[in-house]
């Protein structure tokens, strides 16, 4: 999968005064690849599916953790189309 330079900055994620942001979310197809101005880790939760990172992909499941530094390009992908099974972020 190509790296797509789309930022997400972190004032869009985090509350005011705060240093870190968690957030659960059940992965799909509608996001494209991009990077953060963050870090981020990242915890299977739920479910199998596929990490993009930068040009590699990783098969990833339930209790996988990663770490992305700041401008890693990556995306998320369910094994299969939800809404079953999910992969849970």
């Amino acid at each position: 999968m190509k790296p797509v330079k789309r930022v997400l900055e972190w004032k869009k994620l985090f509350a005011e005064g705060l240093a870190v942001h968690v957030a659960r979310t059940k992965e799909g197809f509608y996001i494209e690849q991009h990077v953060h101005n963050s870090v981020k880790f990242v915890f299977v939760a739920q479910g199998e599916g596929f990490h993009y990172i930068e040009d590699e992909f990783v098969r990833v499941r339930r209790g996988d953790v990663f770490y992305l530094p700041v401008g890693t390009s990556y995306v998320l992908r369910p094994m299969i189309q939800p809404p079953s099974p999910q992969l849970v972020v």
